[in-house]
């Protein structure tokens, strides 16, 4: 666990560059949520955005290490692959829950100081929850195409796994529409609203568990 901790702690010491630049794209969205006529579209747009925003920022570790041909350099250190790759996935899935959680809380600051009443925290929490989860959708193609192929052409494959994904997705939910699957009385209104965070929360386990099962493969196999 402690060469775990190091290689986390240095991924976050390249990432302290980024700092401003959080701070400036923080400061944007909420500018442009307070804009919003809706209060529900600032919810949403905020707790998305901030949590994309912090799992893409961590992902942009793996361009510094490809630059820096820092991998040569961590394994003549007393660290498996597997710990390189994990310490990866861990960074990932720590930088999107903290994005999501100050999405929560810049959400609810701004829900009390625009609509002047208490907000929905099941609606709020729900929308993080699912915000981590489609991180985790993204994240969990790119990391091996990244580790497979390198930054560039990983972001490539990525791109058309998740368009592939999307249009799969996209597909299951139009004909669970038109089963009825999302009619009010049947999923919807009762059975959903209480099964899915559990269901996301366990979907998300599963996925990051095959994908880092995948990751290690492809970097057991990488040449370094």
């Amino acid at each position: 666990m402690k060469v775990i901790k190091g290689l986390i702690i240095k991924d976050l010491l390249q990432l302290k560059n980024y700092k401003k630049t959080l701070i400036a794209f923080l400061f944007i969205f909420i500018l442009t949520a307070i804009t919003q006529e809706s209060i529900s579209e600032t919810t949403s747009m905020l707790i998305v955005m901030i949590t994309l925003g912090f799992g893409m920022v961590a992902m942009g570790t793996f361009s510094y290490d490809e630059l820096a041909n820092a991998d040569k350099y961590i394994l003549t250190f007393p660290a498996t692959k597997k710990e390189v790759v994990l310490a990866k996935y861990m960074l990932v899935g720590i930088a999107t829950i903290l994005g999501a959680i100050l999405g929560m809380v810049v959400t609810v600051i701004l829900t009390l100081a625009l609509q002047k009443g208490l907000p929905n925290f099941a609606d709020i929490a729900m929308l993080a929850i699912g915000s981590i989860f489609g991180i985790t959708l993204v994240t969990s193609f790119q990391i091996p195409c990244v580790i497979k192929s390198g930054a560039e052409k990983g972001r490539i494959q990525m791109f058309i796994i998740i368009a592939v994904v999307a249009f799969g997705l996209g597909g299951l939910i139009s004909l669970g529409e038109h089963l009825g699957l999302f009619s009010d009385g049947f999923l919807y209104g009762n059975l959903l609203e209480i099964v899915a965070p559990f269901l996301l929360i366990f979907l998300i386990a599963i996925i990051y568990t095959i994908s880092y099962r995948v990751s290690c493969h492809f970097y057991e196999k990488k040449e370094m």
